[in-house]
Formats: structure tokens, C-alpha cells, sequence
């Protein structure tokens, strides 16, 4: 089993990488910039890049959400003197489009932080190729 500078496994750290992301993406920034600058396995190095990347891509999605609902309210917010319009409707959409992205968000990095504890390679669908071509 190959260990770390830090003295544990590959697997655990790989595993604590997409579990940090939890809590935030700079604790995950962190720790792939200490990979990527101190550690020699290969397999670890595309985990934790794989890991900042699936956190980045959902990070942008939510932002896009974000800035779809920032848009109806602006809508909202023009059109409400007209008693017959409505953007409730949208704005309830976006909420609930905000909290499938953080349920999925969570459930994937569970998953990839256990595949990655087992020492299988996670392949995160849409920055498979990305990272591929680029490492």
C-alpha cells in the first residue's frame, strides 16, 4: 500500500480529499495543492485534481442557478405592477434546482471519497476527459 509524506495511505487521503469537500472548496484547494507539490503517486495526484474539478463544476453550476434566479427576480421585479403575473412558480424552480445540486453534490463526493478508499479509480464523468487530456 503506498503511504504518503504525511505517513497514510494514498487511498485515505484520496478519500479525505473529495470528503473535504464537504465542507467547502478551500480545504479541498489545500490539500490538492499538497499533493500535487509533495507527493509522487500518479494515482493520487489524478484523485485529488479529479476532486477539485468535480467540486469546481458543481461549484459553476450552482453560480449559473444562481444567476438564472437572479434574472427572474429581475423580471419579477419589473412586471410586478401587473396583477396577472407571477414568477413564484420560478423562483420555487430555482430552489429546488439549488437543492438537487447539493444533494448530488454530496452524495458523489461520498461515493468517490469511498471508491477512492478502496483504491478503485473514481471516474468522474464530466472532467474524465478533461483531465485525461491535461495530466
Amino acid at each position: 500500500m503506498n503511504k504518503t509524506k504525511l505517513g497514510i495511505s494514498a487511498n485515505a487521503f484520496a478519500a479525505m480529499i473529495f470528503l473535504a469537500g464537504l465542507f467547502g472548496i478551500l480545504p479541498v484547494i489545500v490539500m490538492t495543492g499538497a499533493v500535487l507539490l509533495l507527493d509522487e503517486s500518479d494515482w493520487l495526484k489524478r484523485m485529488a485534481v479529479k476532486a477539485l474539478a468535480f467540486i469546481l463544476m458543481l461549484e459553476v453550476l450552482s453560480a449559473f442557478i444562481g444567476i438564472l434566479g437572479s434574472c427572474f427576480n429581475i423580471f419579477e421585479n419589473l412586471f410586478s405592477m401587473l396583477p396577472f403575473f407571477t414568477f413564484s412558480f420560478f423562483n420555487g424552480f430555482i430552489s429546488v434546482l439549488n437543492s438537487i445540486v447539493s444533494i448530488l453534490t454530496k452524495i458523489g463526493l461520498l461515493i468517490y471519497a469511498l471508491l477512492s478508499y478502496k483504491g478503485k479509480y473514481a471516474k468522474v464523468p464530466l472532467v474524465e476527459n478533461l483531465i485525461n487530456k491535461n495530466m
